[in-house]
């Protein structure tokens, strides 16, 4: 991508996040409240469709269409990416302690 097309998805999106998976780069933005909750609610269910879910909604460059796509063509890509985006928006617990 270049640097034209990426400060265009900057503005657009804000802060974004690029991930190399393979010989490809995916960009993703923040998910909203309601796209966090609606991964937040499956995630019970079902680890794998509620990662799917982040990464289509999030998905800046592939588009959402690519996304779904590339997903089918290799199913690993939701826990491969996701669990590192989760990681990005702030989900990962960096310490707890009694005090």
């Amino acid at each position: 991508m270049d640097d034209a097309k990426l400060a265009e998805l900057k503005q657009k999106y804000g802060e974004l996040y690029e991930i190399e998976y393979g010989d490809q780069k995916f960009y993703f933005r923040k998910p909203s409240r309601v796209e966090y909750k609606r991964y937040y609610d499956k995630l019970l269910e079902s680890p794998y469709d509620a990662l799917s879910i982040v990464v289509i909604d999030t998905a800046v460059s592939p588009t959402r269409e690519d996304i779904i796509r590339f997903i089918e063509q290799d199913p690993t890509l939701p826990t491969k990416v996701g669990p590192r985006l989760t990681d990005f928006f702030g989900s990962v617990v960096t310490m707890v302690q009694k005090i």
